[in-house]
């Protein structure tokens, strides 16, 4: 097995949940200035 491989996925669980949580914050941000004039 390839221990780089071992480590990114071991990192990539945190760095996938703060990416979505971005996203979603992203939307709901843009979705609120679409809203209000």
């Amino acid at each position: 097995m390839n221990p780089e491989k071992e480590n990114w996925t071991a990192l990539s669980a945190p760095v996938n949940q703060l990416y979505e949580r971005n996203i979603m914050r992203y939307f709901i941000f843009s979705y609120n200035i679409e809203r209000d004039p």
